[in-house]
C-alpha cells in the first residue's frame, strides 16, 4: 500500500461543458472551487464575458467544494452580466446561502433560462 501524507488534493475544477442557449453562456463546472484552483475558471469566464449582451448561466451540479473566493468570482460577474446559478450542489447551496449579497440561483437549468428570459 502506498504511503500517504495525510493531505488530499483539491479536485482540480474543470469547465465540464460551456455553450450557448439563446441570449446565455451555459458553463458546467466540476471540483473544488477555491483560490489555488480558480484561475482557469476565471479565464474561461473572461473569454465568454467578451461576448457582450450575453447572460451567464452557472451549472453548479458537479462542484464538489467551493470556498469564499468562489463567491469574490461570482460577485464580480454580477456586476458585468445577468448571472444565475442553476442547480448548485449542497456544498455549493450553502456557501452561496453565505454571500454578502444574493446570488441568483435556480433549481434547475430550465428556470434558469425561464428567469433569463431565453
Amino acid at each position: 500500500m502506498p504511503e500517504s501524507d495525510g493531505v488530499e488534493d483539491p479536485v482540480t475544477p474543470q469547465v465540464l461543458s460551456r455553450h450557448r442557449r439563446g441570449r446565455a453562456w451555459v458553463v458546467c463546472l466540476g471540483g473544488d472551487l477555491n483560490a489555488r484552483t480558480l484561475p482557469p475558471v476565471r479565464e474561461t469566464f473572461g473569454r465568454l464575458m467578451k461576448d457582450a449582451g450575453k447572460a451567464l448561466i452557472v451549472d453548479g451540479t458537479a462542484v464538489q467544494s467551493a470556498d469564499s473566493n468562489a463567491i469574490e468570482l461570482l460577485l464580480a460577474l454580477q456586476k458585468e452580466t445577468t448571472l444565475i446559478v442553476a442547480t448548485p450542489s449542497p456544498p455549493f447551496q450553502r456557501l452561496l446561502a453565505t454571500a454578502p449579497r444574493p446570488v441568483l440561483s435556480a433549481s434547475s437549468l430550465g428556470e434558469a433560462l425561464d428567469l433569463i428570459g431565453t
